[in-house]
């Protein structure tokens, strides 16, 4: 949900009257954006994983 979150709001994707899903996906700023974007979901999924495996 945070990535989809992330994604509408880079793009306006959603929005009323606003660009289809490929229109949306086509203007990414990918390497400047999408990257740190991806990155930091993974940084945070990892710590969330390991808090869980210490605390469980």
């Amino acid at each position: 949900m945070l990535a989809f979150g992330s994604y509408c709001l880079l793009t306006g994707f959603g929005s009323r009257n606003g660009p289809g899903f490929a229109a949306s996906w086509n203007s990414l700023p990918a390497p400047t954006v999408t990257g740190p974007v991806v990155g930091g979901l993974f940084a945070l999924g990892i710590l969330a994983a390991l808090v869980c495996a210490l605390v469980l």
